[in-house]
Order: structure tokens, then C-alpha cells, then sequence
């Protein structure tokens, strides 16, 4: 199957992606395994640890955002059958 150009990029962004997120997510690691040799108490490294995931998903977030109403619902026509349907039950 041929790849558009649209396509290959966002596959390279893709990738570019991931690559960045597993880099970010070892250097992590790493530091919190020096924090630990170091003697910093458990409760801190928790409490980045805890950051640290929040941080992430509110990226995840921000990064996968949209702007047009449609890409909420990709599938707009399927509620207003299930809305006539429950209407004659009597439910809506």
C-alpha cells in the first residue's frame, strides 16, 4: 500500500514521538535512581514520581488536542438513530 506524504510525515512525527517519550521517561529513571543513592527520602521520590505521570498525561493531552467539533464525534450520525430509538421507548 503507497503512503501519502501526509502519511509519512505524520509517521515520522510519530516515531519522533515515542522516541522522545522513552528518552524522557529512561532519563527519569536514571535521575530517580540517583536521587535514591543519594539518600533523598522515599516520600520525595514519590511525590515526583506522581508529578511526573501527571506531567505526562497532561502532554499527552495538550499534544493530541483538536479544534474542530466533527473529531469529538467521528461517528455523529449513529446518536441520532440511537436517539429516535429510545424516543418511541418512551426513554427520551
Amino acid at each position: 500500500m503507497a503512503q501519502t506524504a501526509a502519511q509519512a510525515t505524520f509517521y515520522k512525527q510519530l516515531g519522533r514521538m515515542y522516541g522522545t517519550y522513552t528518552g524522557t521517561f529512561l532519563a527519569f529513571i536514571i535521575l530517580l535512581a540517583i536521587l535514591e543513592y543519594m539518600g533523598v527520602p522515599n516520600r520525595v521520590i514519590g511525590y515526583l514520581f506522581v508529578f511526573f505521570t501527571i506531567s505526562v498525561y497532561a502532554i499527552i493531552g495538550v499534544m493530541s488536542r483538536t479544534a474542530q467539533v466533527s473529531e469529538y464525534y467521528p461517528n455523529s450520525g449513529s446518536f441520532g438513530i440511537l436517539r429516535r430509538r429510545t424516543s418511541r421507548s418512551g426513554l427520551l
